[in-house]
């Protein structure tokens, strides 16, 4: 053990003090958000490719002030969607694809309900087999604009695909940091070819003013059955929540 570690064991020994826990990342994005930011009582969620609601209760269950904008375009999926949250007035659900652009766009349905993705155009007869549908889509900014939504506390988007699109569409809420937290979903491997490559993801959000604060949901390659990482969602902090979390930090400090 290194000299130094040593006598700070001493010291702490000596004060009464138990050594403070290790802060593993990786495992709960919520709870580790609330570790790191103590303060942090979000009000506004964006929940993008909703599906029947999983992630959307994880919200309202953790944050129970917060108010969760949940979208899912597919039909039968938002059906359900609607049915898994009907009754808690926090959840307020749209049928609607979000872009890049506002518009009109097809969906693919996937062999399961949670792997429909917007079209590329290059998709192979065996991926159409399962169908594909006509869904309404809009951006992040004009959703935001329309319903005067000034800032918006978690981003998350899970589009199978489309989530640099996504992005794409918040240029203005990016632009003015009006997003603390964004939670994506990203590629790991240049075989991955449905998922947006997690470093166009990341230039794109550094770009921007964001930090990664985490890897969550690290998959591996499951159509191949290689042990190697096939995708896994990562969640950005925007560098005004980072500087707010060193002021109120030095602030305490100060304070003692």
């Amino acid at each position: 053990m290194e000299p130094w570690k040593v006598v700070k064991r001493a010291i702490r020994s000596l004060l009464g003090r138990k050594p403070a826990p290790r802060r593993h990342r990786g495992r709960d994005p919520l709870q580790e958000i609330g570790l790191a930011f103590p303060s942090f009582d979000p009000r506004v969620v964006f929940d993008v490719g909703a599906n029947i609601g999983q992630s959307t209760k994880s919200y309202t269950s953790r944050w129970p002030a917060v108010r969760v904008y949940a979208f899912e375009p597919v039909p039968d999926v938002f059906a359900q969607l609607q049915a898994s949250v009907a009754g808690d007035s926090r959840i307020e659900c749209h049928r609607l694809a979000l872009g890049s652009r506002s518009g009109g766009g097809t969906i693919v349905l996937g062999e399961t309900e949670t792997m429909g993705h917007l079209t590329t155009g290059t998709e192979s007869a065996q991926e159409l087999r399962a169908g594909t549908v006509r869904v309404d889509i809009a951006t992040i900014d004009e959703f935001s604009a329309a319903r005067a939504i000034e800032r918006i506390n978690y981003l998350k988007i899970d589009t199978e695909g489309a989530d640099l699109e996504v992005l794409k569409g918040a240029e203005r809420v990016l632009a003015n940091q009006s997003a603390d937290f964004i939670e994506a979903e990203a590629g790991m491997n240049p075989e991955n070819h449905l998922h947006v490559p997690f470093d166009e993801i990341r230039r794109f959000l550094e770009g921007r003013g964001y930090r990664l604060f985490g890897l969550y949901e690290q998959v591996a390659e499951w159509p191949t059955k290689a042990p190697n990482l096939r995708r896994t969602n990562p969640v950005f902090v925007s560098q005004r929540m980072i500087d707010a979390a060193k002021h109120a930090r030095t602030s305490k400090t100060a304070e003692r």
